[in-house]
């Protein structure tokens, strides 16, 4: 039945659909990945656009010929109905690249989302994003150096981004909540796939004082190939990366490597030269990562964009490019 539909043309209920389920659908038709979804987002004004283009005005833009053959054919719409039922059932909703509240750099990398799940939101008093990642194996001495850096961030309204796994990730989203701060999650499977499973309670507690965020679709598992994806998500979304213990096989260091990619900035925390640990943020200092001691390290960053100051009166106060985020203050920056 569904060949005779693709065969035929599409199906008559796409010009019913709501622009969540064009999102959706586009994401869904094979062959469509970031990149692609981004070039036909710039050849036409908008998913439904995309779907209801011949497959000669696809061909034009530089898809391949089965590629848009795809997407004339495209008649999963149950599918797409399903996906936005079960949104509802988890809580959550789509922020897609074109809305306000889509992270701002994460925007900028050339493979960024179409559109994330998001359970919670984006507050713009927190526009400023750091990444901590490391060891899910950690030391008491790598989970208290992420602890006291994450809150150290919290208390100058900078959100700490981080993956939920165990270890390093888990003690930063922990701290930050507990300094009474903003936190991201970015998840490498579906939203309703919490994993590691142990860390429900928390995404729970992150989706009301934050964000757990994922670009898979619901049901999709966290395997091992879904990680590099969402690392480059975590360091996209943020300032800078930092990485506080990892071994020599550790995904922080693809972490580390994608912010580099993103031309972000990378801090590693040194320590001891007998650890196993330590190897990988020594790599990383070597190959020219910044050495990070302390919270000011991080905050002698310099942000070479034009930035508006929120003091902590909601006064506006525009800065000249090139300032640290140390000269902010406490207040917050909007990137």
């Amino acid at each position: 039945m569904r060949a005779r539909r693709a065969m035929e043309g599409p199906a008559d209920n796409r010009d019913t659909q709501t622009q969540e389920s064009y999102w959706i659908a586009l994401r869904m038709v094979h062959g469509v990945g970031n990149v692609t979804y981004r070039q036909l987002l710039d050849n036409f004004t908008s998913p439904q656009a995309v779907l209801n283009a011949s497959t000669a005005a696809l061909i034009e833009t530089g898809v391949r010929s089965r590629v848009a053959q795809s997407i004339t054919a495209f008649d999963q719409w149950p599918d797409v109905e399903a996906e936005l039922d079960g949104l509802k059932q988890v809580g959550a909703r789509l922020v897609t690249r074109t809305d306000d509240e889509y992270p701002d750099r994460l925007r900028q990398i050339h493979d960024s989302p179409p559109f994330l799940y998001v359970q919670g939101g984006f507050v713009p008093e927190y526009g400023v994003s750091i990444a901590i990642v490391g060891a899910r194996m950690a030391s008491a001495y790598g989970r208290g150096v992420a602890r006291e850096l994450a809150q150290e961030l919290a208390a100058r309204r900078i959100s700490v981004v981080s993956g939920m796994a165990r270890g390093i990730d888990a003690a930063a989203h922990q701290a930050t909540l507990e300094a009474g701060g903003r936190t991201i999650a970015v998840l490498g499977s579906g939203l309703d796939v919490v994993y590691p499973r142990e860390h429900k309670a928390l995404a729970e507690h992150i989706a009301k004082n934050g964000a757990v965020v994922s670009e898979f679709a619901l049901g999709s598992r966290p395997e091992a190939g879904n990680f590099p994806y969402r690392n480059r998500v975590i360091s996209g979304m943020s300032l800078g990366t930092v990485v506080v213990e990892a071994t020599e096989k550790s995904g922080s260091l693809i972490t580390a490597q994608c912010a580099l990619d993103q031309n972000r900035e990378v801090f590693a925390v040194p320590g001891p030269i007998t650890a196993s640990r330590s190897r990988g943020p020594h790599r990383l200092i070597k190959a020219g990562a910044k050495f990070l001691e302390n919270i000011d390290d991080i905050l002698n960053l310099t942000v070479d964009e034009a930035i508006d100051f929120f003091d902590l009166n909601g006064e506006v106060k525009i800065k000249n490019k090139l300032q640290t985020l140390k000269d902010v203050g406490l207040g917050y920056v909007k990137l």
